[in-house]
């Protein structure tokens, strides 16, 4: 044992850290690394021969491992032609001789000789090692375990080569390496590839397919397509079971095979003139579909969601071809097909998008919103899309319906709700566009909606909320649509929505005694108060009176309103009172004031004993709860509107002046105390 063997003994074995001989030893073999020289090059190099039967040999080996990497990438200019020879040497004999005798070899010693090979192969190749894969061809045509460290060697070539450093010259170099790989070795690895994706050997095909996606990058297109890779991966694409027939390796070949085909779809939008030919050629979109249609419920999620990853790609290059063919002024051949390219992708991807997997349905997402988001630029108002189109469109809303809800039982983690939440702000961004392109269909559905949850006993808790919440979002995709749609929304459908939402708002928000995890008597009250401004009252008629008590009433109900049991509805319904009245108040403001005093000032006496409960602060608060807060705002407003000769108007004020004067001087009586204990 010298010392090398010694030093690294004592630092990875049985010693205290603290120990002033471990402390030696490390600090041994770092000078050791620093200091090359043909000999400790070689002393290195000879003990990767020893075979590995004891932990500490892979400790020795795994030191030397690492000495050897420095010696490369920070001593290279050092090195003299006779340690390059010996290495190259020791690389082939290693690789060849040793491991065929001894192929049990650790894989952590395995991965880190495949590093040290894929370094010194980026030194040499160009210069005087251009033999490299000649020398080491024996490899392929041994064990399995031989190819798979061969594999290991590719892997580390295309990390090396791949993925440069900072450094220009390498950058320059690893260019000029591919470009040799490219011409000269990637043809004969291409024949290599599809004889292993040919063998019934589970864990070395999927070495294989993880080794040949990063170079599908960069291989030339005409190899890819000749060495036949498409049908071979279409075949290992498919789950051939559920998961409980499936093992998990099968899943990963499953995955990896999604992966590159996904990778040739980039590679071809990228290197390929034609793009319309290449997607025809390899048959993507037929096999996405034969895939899909095979697809059962049983298929593992991982492996449907590399699919839709797929799908979501080529949906959106084929959306590229279109825009191309659009504003490049393309013949209406180019056109058609475009189209047809992206009509095919979109049955497929509203399949993904209605799966009841949000990780699956997210997939396509990207793909629908870049596709409705175009229409909008190539048919914006007052141009209407074609016919095919609208009708295309108008089957998206019921599947963004679907996947909008709440779950009905499962209860969501925080983070899981943030990122439910997530995903439905971007599904209702793609109904905004939606009601962009087609407004009557988008309008006429969630209207539709809304008749269906008050006309009935049977919706469910999600499908209210949903509703809800689609009818506020219905307005912003309006914004910056014609002043023709925008003056019947106005005039028209708003003032209908609030008036159905009012005069129902019992019926509605009683769903939310059937779930307590899905906010529906939250979401009423948005609406109600976003509606509210388009609410007529020129004139002040019974009508509008009518319709403003039963609004009011939805504020002190004991379900919905400030006197409700729970905590988060009071508070929430003192919020929106607030709001109601100060959007109201300028709308009252701008007509006589005589029209409408006489209605507030019944208001005000009807609502002021319902309120007084609110107005006493507790003593020693230091701050007022929201919830009395929006209380004492509102009744200030209301102040406003009621006449000020209302007897009630005196004892509101009286009242409001006396809780707050005696919270001040509490306030004050707390601060003048803190003063004296501080001094």
């Amino acid at each position: 044992m010298d010392e090398i063997d010694q030093a690294v003994l004592l630092a990875y074995q049985g010693q205290s850290s603290t120990s002033p001989q471990v402390a030696q030893a490390l600090q041994y073999l770092e000078t050791f690394k620093s200091n090359f020289s043909s000999k400790s090059l070689s002393l290195c190099l000879q003990k990767l021969f020893v075979p590995t039967n004891q932990q500490h040999v892979i400790n020795i080996k795994f030191f030397s491992f690492s000495a050897l990497l420095d010696f490369v990438r920070f001593y290279w200019n050092l090195w003299n032609p006779t340690d390059k020879q010996n290495v190259k040497e020791a690389i082939r004999q290693w690789s060849i001789e040793y491991l065929k005798a001894n192929p049990r070899e650790p894989p952590i010693i395995l991965k880190k000789m495949s590093q040290f090979i894929g370094f010194i192969f980026q030194a040499t190749y160009l210069e005087d090692w251009t033999t490299f894969f000649q020398d080491l061809e024996p490899l392929m045509r041994s064990s399995n375990e031989s190819v798979s460290f061969f594999l290991n060697i590719l892997q580390s070539i295309d990390e090396t080569v791949i993925n440069p450093t900072s450094s220009q010259s390498n950058v320059n170099q690893n260019n000029m390496i591919k470009e040799s790989l490219r011409v000269n070795i990637l043809p004969s690895l291409g024949v290599l590839f599809t004889h292993l994706l040919q063998l019934n050997n589970p864990p070395l095909l999927l070495l294989t397919l993880q080794t040949l996606n990063p170079y599908l990058s960069w291989m030339d297109m005409a190899n890819i397509l000749s060495a036949n890779f498409i049908p071979v991966f279409y075949r290992l694409a498919k789950p051939s079971g559920s998961d409980d027939n499936t093992n998990s390796l099968e899943l990963d070949i499953n995955q990896e095979s999604l992966r590159c085909v996904r990778q040739i779809v980039e590679r071809g939008m990228v290197a390929y003139p034609n793009k319309y030919n290449l997607l025809k050629e390899i048959q993507v979109f037929p096999f996405m579909k034969f895939w899909q249609d095979q697809r059962n419920e049983d298929w593992d999620v991982d492996v449907v969601i590399e699919m839709g990853k797929l799908i979501g790609y080529v949906g959106r290059e084929v959306m590229a071809i279109l825009k191309l063919v659009f504003t490049s002024n393309g013949s209406e051949e180019d056109k058609v097909r475009a189209m047809e390219l992206v009509e095919g992708n979109l049955e497929l991807s509203l399949r993904f998008l209605a799966d009841e997997d949000d990780g699956i349905s997210e997939t396509v997402l990207p793909f629908l919103t870049e596709y409705v988001s175009y229409l909008r630029k190539i048919y914006p108002p007052p141009k209407p899309p074609p016919a095919s189109i609208l009708t295309q469109t108008q089957t998206f809303l019921p599947v963004i319906t679907s996947k909008l809800k709440y779950p009905e039982t499962t209860v969501y983690s925080p983070e899981e709700k943030e990122m439910f939440l997530t995903y439905r702000k971007n599904l209702f961004l793609l109904v905004n566009n939606l009601f962009k392109i087609h407004p009557e269909s988008v309008v006429k559905f969630c209207t539709a909606l809304l008749e269906h949850i008050i006309g009935s006993e049977q919706a469910s808790p999600s499908e209210v909320e949903v509703t809800l919440v689609l009818l506020r979002n219905l307005s912003d995709g309006a914004t910056g649509c014609s002043q023709e749609i925008t003056s019947v929304m106005h005039t028209q459908i708003y003032p209908s929505i609030f008036v159905q939402l009012v005069t129902r708002f019992s019926h509605i928000t009683a769903y939310q005694s059937k779930s307590n995890s899905i906010p529906i008597i939250e979401a009423a009250l948005n609406l109600l108060i976003h509606y509210c401004r388009y609410l007529p009252l020129q004139p002040f008629s019974q009508d509008t009176q009518l319709l403003l008590k039963q609004s009011f009433s939805v504020f002190f109900s004991n379900t919905t309103g400030i006197h409700s049991p729970s905590s988060t509805i009071s508070s929430s319904a003192s919020y929106h009172l607030l709001r109601f009245l100060t959007i109201l108040r300028p709308r009252l403001k701008a007509i006589n004031s005589e029209t409408y005093s006489p209605f507030f000032n019944d208001l005000l006496n009807q609502v002021f004993p319902l309120l007084s409960p609110f107005l006493v602060i507790p003593k020693g608060s230091h701050e007022l709860p929201n919830l009395q807060q929006n209380i004492f705002e509102s009744l200030g407003i209301l102040l406003t509107l009621a006449p000020a000769a209302n007897p009630v108007s005196t004892n509101v004020i009286s009242a409001l002046l006396s809780n707050l004067e005696q919270y001040y001087l509490s306030l004050a009586n707390n601060q003048n105390q803190l003063t004296v204990e501080d001094e």
